[in-house]
């Protein structure tokens, strides 16, 4: 998806989710096509470095408040000690942006026993505490920062990103319509807005871009709104839009790995390949470490027919990402078109180990272990993928192939004609075909060639499909 080093912005979590957009490779089988960033490991590795601007970005929005003020504001607070305590705070701000967070807590945490409400303390160490991972404890100090001073706008802001994290949208959106509500500066304003964007994607895609429109009459240079309202966009299916506002995020920030990538999604989403390939390499080269951009180029890759790339790239994404089930998948569907059936399963159970509830996994080793000629297995793996998935027209029609192979030829009409139904006209032509295929092994020639010639009427080239399947 998106994103760059802003303060107080995540990236976009998953838009597909579980269930990723596909690229047709055969038509037995799905290479699984990656969701726009982020995924669960980017999203960890920017949340550091986002959140830890945020606590630079916040040093520099209190350090010019009084503190003589504040202690008068609490009655009989010790102002000396309240100064001590903001000397403090302030020393843990700097060692947080120098990267020594231990040093940093240590300072914070002496802040707090000095000045047992300073929201700035506890706000800078719930920071960190987000920038650790530990969300739960991020959480409980944005609590203590926002009871202290209700009005502590970047507070929300960050609490609500701690949800967005943990999965609860509820509660996000609930922080992040607070900040609005507060109506802080244009610039924090912004933030919230763009925040905003990131839960309503999930739902309502153009009230996403409404936010992230807004967050940009905002502050018209933050790289991340143009690079988040581009995916949006590409979510839309409007490529030229989404490339235009990933253009101006690059423009803005030449070194945004993730605007790259994302650019590199909707050039592969309209076909121009090289180009994707081109931003993909570039997105790796400013984030070494960014698997989904290995990934999405292997992709790439496969679909040019370079296959090696397409191995090596799904190898390096793994080697970053041990729990990447779709590098998994489609390296394992690199190697069943190499024919190399028992590297292909080592991958495809793999991918099932991290991942037992995708129903393409199942599928796809069904189809190993059909090329294989091992029918039996085969077709649980097929049951499989239906259970999860009864409404899959491919996962019926490997499974038909599957049992006209075993002989039961009844149970193979039985398949085609429900995916048919399923996916009528011209997307059910090979079911259709396939139907006609069974029906003449079953001696109804007539209706058989009916069928066919029906299929072939649909789409002229069934019968192709059908064989680079290996349906034949």
């Amino acid at each position: 998806m998106r994103f760059a080093r802003f303060v107080l912005v995540s990236a976009l979590t998953p838009v597909l989710g579980p269930n990723p957009t596909v690229v047709r490779l055969t038509a037995g089988y799905r290479l699984l096509q990656p969701p726009s960033l982020l995924t669960p490991l980017v999203r960890r590795a920017r949340r550091v470095s986002l959140l830890l601007a945020a606590v630079g970005a916040l040093a520099a929005g209190h350090g010019g408040e009084s503190v003589a003020a504040e202690g008068q504001s609490r009655g009989a607070f010790n102002v000396a000690q309240a100064q001590d305590a903001k000397a403090y705070a302030d020393r843990g701000v700097e060692k947080a942006k120098h990267g020594d967070l231990d040093g940093a807590l240590s300072e914070l945490n002496e802040a707090i026993r000095l000045d047992p409400q300073s929201a700035f303390a506890y706000y800078n160490r719930g920071v960190i505490w987000g920038a650790r991972q530990n969300l739960d404890r991020a959480i409980v100090e944005y609590d203590q920062a926002i009871r202290f001073e209700p009005k502590y706008v970047a507070a929300y802001v960050n609490r609500g990103l701690a949800w967005l994290n943990k999965g609860n949208s509820d509660r996000a959106l609930s922080d992040f319509e607070k900040a609005i509500e507060l109506k802080p500066d244009p610039a924090m304003a912004a933030l919230a807005y763009l925040n905003r964007g990131l839960v309503k994607l999930k739902t309502d895609v153009d009230a996403a871009i409404a936010d992230y429109s807004r967050a940009i009459e905002l502050n018209p240079s933050i790289a991340l709104a143009y690079s988040n309202r581009g995916e949006a966009f590409r979510v839309k299916h409007d490529l030229d839009r989404a490339i235009v506002d990933h253009d101006q995020a690059i423009w803005l920030n030449p070194n945004f790995g993730m605007a790259y990538y994302n650019r590199g999604l909707a050039f592969s989403d309209k076909g121009e390949l090289d180009r994707a390939i081109g931003d993909y390499s570039r997105a790796v080269a400013l984030v070494p470490q960014l698997a989904p951009a290995f990934y999405a180029r292997g992709n790439a890759y496969n679909a040019k027919q370079d296959f090696d790339h397409a191995l090596a790239d799904y190898s390096k994404a793994i080697s970053i990402d041990s729990n990447h089930a779709f590098a998994y998948n489609n390296r394992g569907l690199v190697r069943l078109n190499e024919k190399e059936y028992d590297l292909a399963l080592q991958d495809l159970d793999q991918a099932i180990r991290i991942n037992p509830n995708g129903p393409g996994f199942y599928n796809n080793r069904g189809e190993v272990w059909r090329r294989q000629g091992d029918l039996t297995r085969a077709i649980s793996n097929y049951n499989e993928a239906l259970r999860l998935n009864p409404s899959a027209p491919r996962y019926l029609n490997n499974r038909g192939v599957a049992k006209m192979g075993t002989g039961d030829l009844t149970g193979a009409i039985a398949d085609f004609d429900s995916a048919f139904r399923l996916a009528p006209g011209k997307p059910g032509a090979l079911s259709l075909f396939l139907v006609g295929t069974a029906k003449k092994k079953k001696g109804d020639i007539a209706a058989g060639d009916a069928n066919i010639a029906s299929a072939k009427a649909l789409d002229p080239t069934v019968a192709a499909d059908a064989a680079l399947a290996g349906y034949e």
